[in-house]
């Protein structure tokens, strides 16, 4: 390696992103056969340039950040006899990817990768399945995500979500950039019983993908509250038949600061915005107990509800869910979210004391925002075919 440098530059784009991960291997001259002369690093950036320092490379790169699981020996300065960029399979192996390799040197940032950079938020493909598979392959084709650029040039996480019941529902989204569109979803619930949630985020949640649908590092999450100037978003939406199934926001907030991959969902509550509401369908709580807010003159209906205890590092039941539920439905919602945990903070005594279930902590300044999702609950499959999402948030 060229004296003085401390990694490598790459320009590469993407048409169809993978489902799984995007990663650089190099290795010695005994690296096709063995494993400790050959290490790899994820790419976690959602297109070229990208700079992946000598440092970052491990003999199992899958491993880096994950508690409990050694990634070996990092690579220090050994010769190098090959480069190798790989998409590492799974079991529900059989979806397309389209990468270009523009050009890839030593150096010291992402300034020095060779060649034109692509345009953002061009990149397309699909998450999921059209049609039912069985065992591992589906619950694989159910959680599937990808990342990608939007129009801003953003880093966002096209995310199927098809978590109501992944061993025998399946879903299909399709996208170009920070937009998605339905292209079918089977199965159908009621009540809490919400059969998915296709939606495109920023955040962490959970950091699969050894840091692939991660965006933290691109968004300046996660933040306090109190340290945030604002949290501009837009969310349009279209499609569907006004059947059982919301366009929603659901906002992810930690007391403490979280460590990417140790939590699966919001560690100590939830905003949610309800741009619109179907009528056989509510959020947590009480249709009884709700309060009026106008946010950025907007009229809303607040519900106020606590949380079950239902993923790994929370804490416990009663974690506060407020949904502002929009008066009437919006298509077209853009304003700064920032408003809205002004509000909460603002009237969590009351939140508290009206919640239903009981709420058992109240929202604070001191929280920390972790991941911003929008997209769509849905409870009968059948009615959100076509839904579309368009999706932009930029934290400062």
């Amino acid at each position: 390696m060229p004296s003085g440098t401390t990694g490598f530059a790459i320009n590469w784009s993407a048409k169809i992103a993978p489902v799984t991960s995007f990663r650089i291997q190099i290795q010695g001259v005994k690296g096709a056969t063995d494993p400790t002369n050959r290490w790899c690093a994820t790419i976690t950036d959602a297109s070229g340039p990208s700079f992946v320092k000598y440092s970052d490379f491990y003999p199992s790169c899958w491993y880096v950040g994950v508690a409990g699981q050694n990634p070996g020996t990092a690579y220090a300065g050994q010769p190098i006899d090959s480069v190798v960029f790989l998409v590492p399979g799974t079991i529900a192996a059989k979806a397309p990817f389209d990468f270009t390799i523009v050009g890839f040197a030593p150096g010291t940032s992402a300034a020095m990768a060779p060649g034109p950079v692509g345009a953002c938020g061009t990149t397309t493909g699909t998450v999921g399945s059209t049609t039912q598979l069985s065992g591992q392959a589906s619950i694989d084709a159910a959680t599937q995500r990808a990342a990608v650029t939007g129009t801003d040039c953003k880093k966002y996480i096209i995310n199927n979500n098809n978590w109501g019941n992944e061993g025998t529902t399946y879903q299909s989204l399709s996208y170009t950039g920070n937009t998605f569109t339905d292209t079918v979803t089977s199965g159908s619930g009621g009540g809490a019983n919400v059969v998915s949630f296709p939606s495109i985020y920023i955040g962490a949640n959970g950091q699969i993908g050894g840091g692939t649908f991660n965006t933290w590092a691109d968004s300046g999450l996660p933040m306090k509250i109190s340290d945030m100037k604002s949290a501009k978003s837009t969310f349009q939406w279209s499609g569907g038949n006004s059947g059982n199934y919301n366009a929603a926001y659901d906002i992810w907030f930690a007391k403490t600061q979280p460590t990417a991959g140790g939590y699966n969902d919001a560690v100590s509550g939830f905003i949610m915005i309800w741009n619109f509401k179907p009528g056989s369908s509510q959020p947590i709580g009480d249709a009884g107990k709700t309060r009026p807010a106008t946010i950025d003159g907007k009229g809303y209906h607040v519900w106020r509800g606590g949380r079950n205890a239902t993923a790994t590092g929370t804490d416990g039941t009663g974690r506060p869910v407020i949904s502002y539920v929009a008066d009437s439905t919006n298509n077209n919602f853009s304003s700064d979210l920032k408003l809205f945990f002004d509000d909460a903070v603002k009237n969590a005594a009351d939140d508290m004391s009206n919640g239903t279930p009981a709420i058992t902590q109240a929202f604070a300044n001191s929280w920390y925002l972790t991941d911003v999702f929008a997209g769509f609950e849905i409870w009968n499959g059948s009615d959100a075919k076509g839904l579309k999402d368009t999706f932009t948030c930029v934290i400062q």
